[in-house]
């Protein structure tokens, strides 16, 4: 899942790429599962929900416990049932809003090891 060094709009925009450049690709993510396209896409999907989500719940102007409790609530319904869900979603949650918020370090792409394009 996101790890505290990793930004989630990043992970939605290579997503988003590789959907395009491979559609009918098969994946290994080096964890987890072989995957699908419609995996990644799920994948995406779930990113981007929690992202919305936690900004929704932060203009309403939640934190903490309340914040967390009111994206699950959004969140259980539809990936509730997913193996990483109940040990990550709250990490999940905690590190996406201190990311909009701009708390979370993220590093530069020459230090994380991206090549620029």
């Amino acid at each position: 899942m996101l790890t505290s060094s990793s930004a989630a709009i990043c992970w939605i925009e290579t997503l988003d790429s590789l959907l395009v450049d491979h559609p009918s690709a098969t994946y290994l993510s080096g964890h987890g599962d072989v995957a699908s396209p419609a995996d990644v896409r799920d994948f995406r999907n779930y990113l981007s929900t929690l992202r919305d989500a936690v900004t929704k719940s932060q203009t309403a102007g939640k934190s903490g416990d309340e914040l967390a409790t009111a994206v699950l609530a959004d969140l259980q319904p539809k990936y509730g049932d997913w193996g990483f869900f109940k040990n990550f979603s709250r990490r999940n949650i905690d590190q996406t809003t201190a990311e909009l918020a701009g708390k979370k370090r993220v590093p530069p792409a020459s230090e994380a090891g991206v090549q620029a394009k």
